[in-house]
């Protein structure tokens, strides 16, 4: 489910601690940890001043249990996931893997601006994060996958991060689409037609002769690889 919102609900459908967590998600997603206003997560979640304070102890606090909360919806799929796609080959499982990530990422833009905000951020606090929920997930897909031990860790950062940033930007600028494209990127049908398109270009296809798994992403890092290094200058 999207964090709720405090406009969408009654007052008393949700407690004073979980207006703040959604309160908070929307903050620090937007302005980031340094520019997040513990007074403005306050007002917007309509509480009493000092209310962050009380349930949470410090805006540190209130930031590791907003993060809990975002990271924990994409783990409790990828967790779902692991249950139901137990006896299916890691080549579909990594096609479906790669869909339900485009679907977090349409359902979730939140979680992105996050990572964005977050990934140049040198802090024990991201760190935190990192230990916690980035490198397990990481670990879980390619457990699922098949597809750790495949390649260094410098061309694994190159297709990892170019499939998160092809899966999730155009999520992020929805006005911007809507105003060049006339689409709606919410739309569920436009959501599922683009996570086609991401797993064509990105997703495993069947395991070759020699039981390794590719993609045309596979592909385009081989080129790289092949390329003698510049000269030096």
């Amino acid at each position: 489910m999207t964090p709720p919102k405090i406009d969408d609900v009654r007052a008393n459908e949700l407690s004073t601690r979980d207006r703040l967590i959604a309160e908070g998600i929307q903050a620090f997603t937007t302005m980031g940890f340094e520019g997040a206003s513990l007074r403005e997560i306050e007002r917007s979640a309509g509480v009493s001043r000092g209310l962050v304070a009380h349930h949470f102890g410090t805006k540190d606090a209130l930031w590791r249990e907003c993060v809990n909360w975002l990271m924990g919806q994409f783990h409790g799929e990828l967790e779902r996931l692991r249950v139901n796609l137990g006896d299916v080959s890691p080549y579909e499982r990594a096609r479906v893997l790669l869909r339900v990530y485009v679907r977090f990422a349409a359902r979730h833009p939140e979680y992105t601006r996050l990572l964005i905000l977050s990934g140049d951020d040198d802090s024990e606090r991201v760190r935190w994060m990192v230990d916690t929920w980035i490198r397990p997930n990481f670990a879980f897909y390619n457990r699922m996958a098949g597809t750790k031990g495949n390649d260094s860790d410098r061309y694994e950062a190159m297709t990892v991060y170019a499939f998160m940033g092809a899966a999730s930007l155009l999520f992020m600028l929805p006005v911007e689409a809507r105003m060049v494209f006339g689409v709606d990127v919410t739309d569920e049908s436009f959501i599922e037609e683009f996570a086609d398109l991401l797993v064509a270009w990105v997703g495993h296809e069947q395991p070759t002769g020699s039981g390794r798994l590719v993609s045309a992403l596979d592909r385009a890092v081989r080129v790289v690889r092949r390329r003698p290094p510049p000269d030096p200058a």
